[in-house]
């Protein structure tokens, strides 16, 4: 195919996107998706099955959002489509293509809500007539969707599993979601169990919701419903469920690189590895949501013998929007407009009692700002990260990694307060270096 055809062939295709493409709200605005870095796209295919419950109420419009947060109707506005092409880096094409029912559920409220969630998959998959059950063969996995309010959430946190229905054994993994589970902030945590993803830590030992440390860390997806989201007015309002749970329209964020790298959805040539005997190395490191191509995107500190680390930059537009407008935000976060995070990264081989990504928290939540310093332990004399600037306006953070002790800060104390010791210069409140605790995981 010459490159005229392969680009007569794209604009065809974006043409007929958009054409069956509309505003899921009244106003809604068209949003940029993130730079791709992958060549090729992997398609995940996924069907909605609708499960009627306790006499089909009034729906209101949660047919409409269906269609337009799972289906191509909503591409563009920031969708779970769009979610998952802007976070692997147009790596995965997750796609809705199949929607099935409502169909009448075997059960009730009370009887649905005794049955775990995939077993409810498997019951309302069951009541689909015979005539009107498509094809399975190809799909990733099953959203199954109710239409009154039963606990919501993932089958299972490990990715697909065998599923039971017409008959016949189906390797697959499913969703199990209600009306207040239309937003990407909850709706996209889900999917990604279905991919094999298990909730975030950070190194407290905090109550958050779970286990100590877990979903504690607010800047990955991974920690939903207690993360650093916006408000995203692109789509209708999720109505509260029954109980002491509030939930708003919330969008993202996105995820960290313990989890990027996981999936495998950052190129090789967007990392760099940082090993004992390095030396003192500065990097200039591009922000997860300004992706450029064989541009840093991550930073692995470590491994080998060593505990593994890793340092993203996370600037507060895109899916990480809410960095700055979220109140729950430590204020010299929002005004600093990004942050870098550092987490411990636990390999596939690792105990099963370890979690995948442990955020290195700090006074700031574990954002660490202009002259921030973090000190991490490994077999010898340890490493340490430190925040040379961030550049806002073009999407990057600098920052320096070296073993052992780190050099001072090039600050003193003078009758004036804080200067500059090069330059004589008093630096603002976001670049003045804060006192930091000891965490359980070392000294940061």
């Amino acid at each position: 195919m010459t490159k005229l055809a392969r680009f007569m062939a794209f604009a065809l295709c974006a043409i007929f996107t958009m054409a069956q493409t509309s505003p899921p709200t009244p106003g809604a605005v068209r949003r940029n998706n993130y730079p791709r870095l992958f060549a090729q796209s992997e398609a995940s295919e996924w069907m909605v099955v609708k499960c009627a419950i306790d006499g089909a109420p009034d729906r209101g419009n949660l047919d409409s959002t269906i269609a337009h947060l799972f289906g191509i109707e909503g591409a563009g506005y920031g969708n779970i489509s769009d979610y998952f092409y802007d976070v692997s880096y147009g790596k995965v094409q997750l796609r809705v293509q199949t929607t099935v029912g409502w169909v009448d559920a075997p059960l009730k409220s009370a009887g649905m809500r005794a049955l775990q969630r995939y077993q409810r998959v498997e019951q309302c998959m069951d009541a689909v007539p015979e005539a009107d059950r498509p094809d399975v063969s190809h799909l990733y996995g099953i959203i199954g969707m109710a239409d009154t309010f039963l606990d919501d959430g993932a089958c299972s946190s490990s990715g697909q599993r065998t599923l039971h229905f017409w008959d016949a054994d189906h390797t697959l993994a499913c969703v199990w979601f209600d009306p207040a589970s239309m937003m990407t902030d909850f709706a996209a945590q889900e999917f990604l169990h279905g991919f094999g993803l298990g909730h975030s830590y950070d190194n407290s030992t905090d109550d958050c919701g779970a286990n100590p440390g877990e979903y504690c860390d607010q800047w990955d997806i991974m920690s939903s419903m207690s993360v650093f989201h916006f408000d995203d007015t692109n789509w209708p309002a999720v109505p509260p469920p029954p109980g002491p749970f509030v939930r708003g329209t919330w969008g993202g964020p996105g995820l960290t690189a313990p989890a990027l790298l996981s999936l495998n959805w950052v190129p090789p040539q967007n990392i760099r590895n940082y090993r004992r005997g390095d030396g003192r190395r500065t990097y200039r490191l591009s922000a997860l949501s300004h992706p450029v191509a064989g541009q840093p995107l991550v930073i692995r500190v470590g491994g080998d013998f060593d505990a593994l680390y890793t340092v993203e930059y996370r600037q507060a537009d895109g899916w990480d929007a809410g960095f700055a407008t979220n109140t729950s935000v430590p204020a010299r976060v929002r005004a600093a407009g990004g942050a870098v995070l550092v987490h411990q990264y636990q390999l596939e081989n690792s105990p099963p009692d370890h979690p995948m990504s442990t955020l290195i928290n700090n006074a700031n939540e574990g954002a660490m700002l202009r002259w921030n310093t973090v000190r991490l332990p490994n077999a010898t004399s340890g490493y340490y990260v430190r925040v040379l600037g961030i550049d806002t306006a073009h999407g990057f953070a600098t920052v320096e990694i070296g073993e052992g002790e780190p050099p001072p800060l090039p600050f003193v104390q003078s009758p004036n307060g804080v200067q500059d010791h090069r330059t004589g210069a008093t630096p603002s409140p976001l670049e003045r270096p804060n006192q930091i605790p000891t965490s359980p995981i070392g000294p940061h």
